[in-house]
């Protein structure tokens, strides 16, 4: 499989990958760059900024989609989180409600901390469920942010989780959380507008 990454930009995707499809390039709302030795990641920024009718951008990498990526990332701080998509045996997923969005548990791992446990952890903290087992690695999301004046790139590594615990969930405040609840397939998607873009993407495309 090619190898591609798609990182979140204020909610807008950008993917690093070798070529683009010409059909890309004919959509009025894709904007295409090539990777060159001069190229700024600064521009991808400005051109999400300048021109809302830009709802994607694509870059293309050539043969080192890898390196041109480790460039992107050099050029932000790097915050690694970890979390999870909890499944139930009935089926049921479990998520977090968090400034007004629909989003799934994970928070930022701590030093000398495995991603395995600091997802596990996260999980446990956040929604006061215990008995969980990690049954697989997911894909891993990327979207950026500014704090305090710097880029962040922030990496979530994402595992497949079951539980079995039928105790209370129990939002965790100080996080900032307002709400814990397992939801079924049709019951997220309609609320799917309310999650962010990268959440959303994970979440669908890991359904049966």
């Amino acid at each position: 499989m090619e190898q591609r990454y798609k990182v979140f930009i204020a909610d807008k995707p950008v993917f690093f990958q070798s070529a683009v499809e010409k059909s890309k390039k004919n959509q009025a709302a894709c904007l295409c760059f090539s990777h060159s030795p001069n190229f700024n990641f600064e521009e991808i920024y400005e051109e999400f900024e300048h021109r809302p009718e830009i709802g994607s951008i694509y870059l293309t990498c050539g043969d080192d989609v890898q390196g041109v990526f480790d460039l992107f990332k050099a050029h932000h701080k790097l915050i690694e989180a970890a979390g999870g998509l909890v499944i139930k045996p009935s089926g049921e997923y479990l998520f977090i409600e968090r400034l007004g969005y629909l989003d799934l548990p994970k928070g930022k791992l701590e030093k000398g901390e495995t991603i395995a446990d600091a997802a596990l952890r996260e999980v446990e903290e956040e929604c006061g469920i215990d008995g969980l087992s990690i049954t697989e690695a997911l894909p891993t999301t990327y979207h950026t942010y500014t704090h305090k004046g710097l880029r962040v790139l922030k990496p979530t590594y994402w595992f497949k989780m079951r539980s079995s615990s039928d105790a209370q969930l129990v939002p965790q405040s100080e996080e900032g959380i307002t709400a814990v609840m397992w939801l079924n397939k049709k019951q997220a998607l309609a609320r799917g507008a309310q999650m962010y873009p990268s959440i959303r993407d994970l979440f669908e495309g890991q359904l049966p």
